[in-house]
């Protein structure tokens, strides 16, 4: 055989677990349908900033391993990532925090504030869904206004009908701290992802705008699929749901709220939030400020499946594919497990199959 291992998908766990196989001199096969490398997180120079293509991926963790997993392949830059929703015609920062408390029921200390939440909460011993999720962690007022309408925007259906996992990245806060995320370590990469999947990617065969077939399969020993597994068998047994996210790119001579993303929480409007690129580059003045609005819609046929809607119905489904697995074939990240997967968890995760699956440390 001519390599022995292909891998399907050029996006982060494909890429981490190519660099690992090809460390210790594995043959290494990358096929790709779009045309670049990196999926999601793909960037790019445009007006002399990075432009997040798929809207903007913060690399952050708690994992110093990890942490000196990337820095070791390309130059980090400290960022840290500050996010606003616009409701009702009010900005307010998000995640909800000790000032969106304040200026809603008048509370001042911390301790007032977890005293209001607990009598706001509503008493859910086992949420069943995201919805009762949302309503055990900041009761019926914060999640109508700030949870339902994004949530049920992002994901096409109401709430009630998603697994608790969906909302299992609530965040509150009963302090003034207003960073979206509290990792020990976090930023971007000084010249983009790209470079980060250039470095990773070297040493393997990249064929671009190529998508998967099974004579491809005959041409190595093993098979690593980061695709929707559904996909891998022909939808045997119907699709899998998924989203995309669609994007309308706007050039302009002024920002327009003048932060990185603002998160537009109604559900009467159609976006899910606003991302303006030049934030996303510190220290990089641009004279065209770049802003993509961001819609999420069904993902089909003809369009790329981005985010996996996770329910029980849809587990079920998964879990039927997965059985028909054969042994030489693997199926890893977001689209392969069918389950939401951060930057950190996908290098960790792609690091753990090498080790488990190859012994490779």
């Amino acid at each position: 055989m001519k390599y022995d291992y292909l891998i399907t998908g050029a996006g982060i766990t494909g890429c981490v677990i190519a660099e690992q196989l090809t460390r210790i001199g594995k043959k290494v096969l990358i096929i790709d349908q779009r045309n670049h490398i990196g999926g999601l997180c793909y960037t790019e120079e445009q007006s002399g900033i990075q432009i997040h293509k798929y809207g903007p991926h913060i690399f952050h963790t708690n994992n110093i391993k990890i942490w000196n997993y990337i820095n070791k392949r390309v130059r980090m830059i400290r960022y840290e990532h500050r996010v606003k929703t616009l409701s009702r015609g009010e900005i307010f920062q998000c995640p909800i925090n000790l000032l969106t408390l304040h200026r809603l029921w008048g509370v001042c200390a911390p301790q007032d504030a977890e005293r209001i939440l607990q009598e706001k909460k509503v008493s859910i011993a086992n949420p069943r869904n995201a919805e009762e999720v949302f309503l055990s962690q900041v009761g019926e007022e914060l999640y109508k206004r700030f949870y339902y309408g994004y949530t049920k925007k992002q994901w096409g259906i109401e709430p009630c009908r998603l697994s608790p996992q969906i909302a299992t990245r609530v965040k509150i806060r009963t302090d003034f701290d207003d960073r979206y995320f509290t990792d020990q370590y976090q930023g971007l990469p000084k010249a983009g992802y790209t470079e980060f999947f250039q470095r990773l990617t070297e040493k393997s065969e990249v064929k671009l705008q190529t998508p998967y077939r099974s004579s491809l399969k005959r041409l190595c020993k093993k098979h690593i699929y980061t695709g929707s597994i559904d996909e891998l068998f022909n939808f045997k047994f119907g699709k899998l749901e998924y989203r995309h996210s669609h994007f309308n790119i706007i050039m302009s001579k002024h920002s327009h709220y003048g932060c990185p993303v603002m998160n537009l929480a109604d559900a009467n409007i159609p976006f899910t939030r606003i991302t303006e690129q030049n934030y996303l580059n510190p220290n990089k003045p641009s004279d065209v400020h770049i802003i993509y609005e961001e819609r999420s819609i069904n993902a089909n046929n003809l369009i790329e499946a981005y985010y996996p809607i996770i329910n029980e119905k849809n587990n079920i489904l998964y879990r039927r594919y997965h059985n028909l697995l054969p042994s030489d074939t693997f199926v890893c990240g977001r689209l392969g497990e069918y389950k939401y997967i951060d930057m950190c968890q996908a290098i960790k995760n792609s690091l753990g199959f090498t080790w488990i699956n190859f012994g490779i440390k």
